[in-house]
């Protein structure tokens, strides 16, 4: 299961900041076997994360959509780019 959230934190004398990312769920062990912060914020407090999202393949890549105000919002839409692994231990 593809799941989002976010924290929000009080940093004195600079206000919220808000932090947040997307966790995969293995249902069987109940545990979050793979994170990614996501690092993208409509303002300091308002992650893209912060309310539902939906993902889909599209063109052999995920592509997420985000509506993170509340109220009258933005439709975000976002394509994750293949990235090589590159192993580097000897």
């Amino acid at each position: 299961m593809l799941c989002s959230g976010l924290n929000q934190y009080d940093i004195p004398k600079m206000g919220k900041i808000a932090f947040g990312g997307l966790d995969l769920i293995d249902l069987h062990l109940e545990v979050a076997i793979h994170q990614v912060p996501v690092i993208t914020w409509v303002k300091p407090d308002l992650v893209m994360s912060s309310n539902p999202f939906y993902c889909e393949i599209h063109e052999n890549r995920m592509r997420f959509y985000f509506i993170p105000e509340d109220d009258k919002s933005t439709l975000y839409v976002f394509d994750a780019m293949n990235v090589k692994r590159i192993n580097t231990q000897n």
